[in-house]
């Protein structure tokens, strides 16, 4: 399975600058066993680098287009907030 992940924009609380990007990644998996690692905060932990909290802001279930999220990372020395 391909996946072609567009991640969108997100703001950087830091600088409040924009910040555009973008990846390519092939799984050999079929999206039910691939989901749940993009959706559940806990397993995102797990293999987004400098992830310390992950949170939905929106009240749908599942999560679909339009899902807004908060995320506080670390990076580089700092902690950073994304809002998407």
């Amino acid at each position: 399975m391909a996946a072609d992940v567009d991640h969108g924009s997100a703001r950087s609380f830091i600088k409040g600058a924009d910040v555009e990007f973008s990846c390519d990644i092939e799984i050999t998996a079929n999206a039910e066993q691939i989901f749940p690692w993009l959706e559940e905060p806990e397993r995102m932990q797990r293999w987004v680098h400098g992830l310390e909290h992950s949170e939905y802001l929106s009240p749908e279930a599942p999560v679909d287009i339009g899902t807004r999220f908060r995320q506080r990372m670390r990076e580089m020395g700092r902690t950073v907030t994304y809002e998407g």
